[in-house]
């Protein structure tokens, strides 16, 4: 196992996630701890600082949840802490251990250690979606009986909350890994990690909001990477999606696109709307040469 390369090891890893959402689906959560260990044996050296860790451990951390292991969540829960913790060093974003830590200690019947937790993550940023419903429920205080029907406001597609919960875990879990390697600048596996999970996507794909995040997602790490034919045609088709039109970040990685692309007009049209539906703040942290582009139109 040692002398696996590390696209070896990613090929084992996304076969073993796979194989445990099935397990899970199934409910053989035995074969599906069987499976995360066995990643978790591959991977090499300092495993935490390998990264494909996070994927591993919150596979574990979220199997012995969702079967109610109280032993292995306990057991875990320290990795998940040190690994995002990691993670909030290289990227800034805060919430993701308190996250993870509120769910278990919740778990664990630690309420008061589960509340402070959760009410950090959700104060940084951190989205309870609809799979996290009791932990959503327990924060605002109330109980799975009371609380009323969610409304959805997008009315121009079909919510991420309508996917089959198994479907939904594959989805987030690929894309989770996918948004890691972007983080580190290998582009092309990110962008294999989102198409893998676009293929879970039902049919028609532009129905769903997940379809939106990931075409989105993949026109980014096309942009960074310097494929700007292929940013183009992701980020049109994340504009067919459920509120694709009008997003910012898709108009103004289109603009930027079109502009490297040497297409000047409809660099002008798209970085022009991406301005006008968000202002100065939408270039903050781009190259100063996509504003000026579009300064005489201003």
């Amino acid at each position: 196992m040692g002398n696996l390369t590390e696209e070896e090891i990613r090929d084992r890893i996304t076969d073993g996630y796979d194989a445990m959402c099935d397990f899970n689906e199934k409910g053989d959560y035995k074969k599906s701890f069987e499976t995360l260990f066995e990643m978790w044996d591959i991977l090499p050296g300092n495993k935490l600082e390998h990264e494909e860790s996070y994927s591993v451990v919150v596979g574990i951390i979220e199997t012995a949840i969702e079967c109610k292991n109280k032993e292995i969540m306990a057991e875990w829960i320290d990795k998940m802490d040190r690994i995002a913790e990691q993670r909030e060093k290289e990227t800034g974003d805060k919430g993701e251990k308190e996250y993870f830590h509120g769910k278990v200690a919740y778990e664990l019947g630690n309420y008061e250690e589960a509340r402070k937790n959760l009410d950090f993550a959700v104060k940084n940023g951190w989205r309870l979606t609809e799979y996290d419903k009791k932990y959503a429920d327990f924060l605002a205080g109330r109980t799975a009986e009371t609380v009323p029907e969610s409304k959805s406001g997008n009315h121009e597609g079909k919510n991420d909350s309508e996917l089959d919960e198994k479907l939904y875990k594959k989805i987030t879990g690929l894309c989770d890994r996918g948004e890691q390697y972007a983080d580190t600048g290998d582009f092309g596996e990110a962008k294999r990690l989102f198409l893998a999970a676009l293929e879970y996507v039902p049919s028609p794909k532009y129905e769903w909001e997940a379809s939106t995040w990931l075409y989105t997602a993949l026109g980014d790490v096309s942009y960074l990477d310097g494929d700007y034919d292929s940013a183009v045609n992701y980020l049109n088709e994340a504009l067919k999606c459920p509120d694709g039109l009008g997003n910012p970040f898709i108009l103004l990685r289109l603009g930027e696109s079109f502009f490297e692309l040497h297409n000047n007009e409809k660099a002008k049209n798209y970085l022009l709307q991406a301005y006008m539906c968000d202002g100065d703040r939408i270039f903050e942290e781009e190259d100063e040469k996509y504003k000026k582009t579009i300064e005489e139109l201003l």
